[in-house]
């Protein structure tokens, strides 16, 4: 009588359990998709290179031959770029432009033929412009002279890493009568540059070129003005 009590119980036990799991299932039988949801393959990684109101983002791609395109989006979805992958490619550039001086996320899915997107991979960086440039002064004069029409300029140190070089702009008159404006490009290493034909009194400009960290454009400073005397 025992063994079939039991026997009898385990099955009204099994019973319930199954037409529990049954009741479980039914609100969730509207999600199922039929054959699943395919996702290709996500970039390894994406490296974010700012620039003057652009930016690249360097990605590379897993060797998922199903991934054709690359679509980056930023604020919060609300804007996307698509690019190509190449087959079988290591690394491809995506260059975004027309964007703000900010700190961007852009948000990488791969796409396959059948517009199937992959799992996100994020990217972060900051994109420069005039509020960056407006901080930049040039390399400083620490003294000039004069003599006859030969012009000694002394600097100071170069300003850090992000300065890639400078500029003087001023005029040589060593044919009067045909006075040609001239630059000359200063390279960080120079103490000193001669400068020929140089007028009393007249003015001579000094501009820094930069290129910010891991940037993609260079950047010139303001002028500031000095009087050859």
């Amino acid at each position: 009588m025992k063994r079939y009590i039991i026997i009898i119980a385990l099955g009204v036990f099994v019973g319930a359990g199954m037409f529990s799991c049954a009741e479980m299932d039914d609100p969730y039988r509207e999600l199922i998709v039929p054959n699943g949801i395919f996702y290709p393959a996500k970039v390894r990684e994406a490296k974010v290179k700012p620039g003057f109101y652009r930016a690249a983002i360097d990605l590379m791609p897993n060797a998922d031959l199903s991934v054709v395109k690359a679509r980056i989006y930023w604020n919060n979805y609300t804007e996307w770029a698509e690019f190509d992958i190449p087959a079988g490619a290591d690394s491809v550039r995506c260059e975004v432009d027309s964007l703000s001086e900010t700190t961007y996320t852009f948000m990488i899915h791969t796409r396959d033929i059948n517009g199937n997107e992959s799992v996100p991979t994020e990217a972060s960086g900051s994109v420069y412009g005039d509020l960056y440039a407006g901080m930049l002064y040039p390399r400083s004069v620490a003294s000039s002279v004069l003599t006859g029409q030969q012009l000694a300029i002394t600097w100071q140190d170069a300003q850090g890493a992000t300065m890639l070089y400078s500029t003087v702009s001023y005029t040589d008159h060593t044919n009067p009568s045909a006075p040609v404006r001239k630059n000359y490009r200063v390279q960080n290493t120079q103490s000193t540059t001669i400068l020929t034909g140089v007028k009393s009194g007249e003015s001579f400009s000094v501009v820094s070129v930069f290129l910010p960290e891991k940037g993609l454009d260079p950047v010139e400073s303001r002028a500031v003005s000095y009087h050859s005397e």
